[in-house]
């Protein structure tokens, strides 16, 4: 067994973290009690706090912890009549605070190009298909955006005639 670091009881099972910084249980665990660490520094890597019955989520940024789940946000937004070749805006907000950006989901009625920018900068592109005609992109470590931000999804096809997309941001406000 390796040298225990820290140690945290709750409900009779027990969760520990060793030299190397990894984490193992003894149990199952239900529910866990806060641990206090006082002046001690612990480096374990990525860490995902997750609820097992939900997608909700808490993220670490700094020394805030925030968490995610049913109480976030969502912008979206419909576009008709875009022409073959053309980067056009789907959909585009500007934050009025602070957000976190959980993910994003764009579609339409052609298979398309998306792209999700801050300001002029790509961040992320998703390509559908016929068989998939509405693709999303859910962020394992949720971007952080500062208030006066502006974010875009564009779609870009190369149908013969004008195409209907539309696109969702997920996102939580901090």
């Amino acid at each position: 067994m390796p040298e225990v670091l820290l140690t945290g009881d709750g409900l009779g099972y027990t969760a520990k973290i060793d030299k190397s910084g990894a984490l193992f249980t003894v149990g199952s665990i239900v529910s866990m009690p806060s641990i206090t660490l006082g002046s001690v520094d612990v480096q374990i890597g990525a860490v995902e706090i997750r609820d097992q019955g939900s997608d909700n989520r808490a993220t670490v940024a700094g020394s805030a912890l925030f968490v995610f789940g049913t109480t976030g946000s969502f912008f979206y937004n419909s576009v008709s009549s875009i022409t073959s070749g053309a980067d056009s805006a789907i959909g585009s907000v500007v934050s009025t605070g602070s957000f976190y950006l959980l993910g994003w989901e764009a579609g339409g009625t052609a298979e398309a190009k998306f792209r999700l920018k801050r300001g002029a900068t790509v961040m992320s592109t998703l390509r559908n298909s016929t068989a998939q005609r509405y693709i999303s992109r859910d962020f394992m470590y949720p971007v952080h955006f500062n208030s006066g931000t502006v974010i875009t999804v564009t779609g870009e096809h190369g149908e013969t005639l004008s195409q209907n997309f539309e696109a969702t941001l997920w996102y939580k406000l901090i």
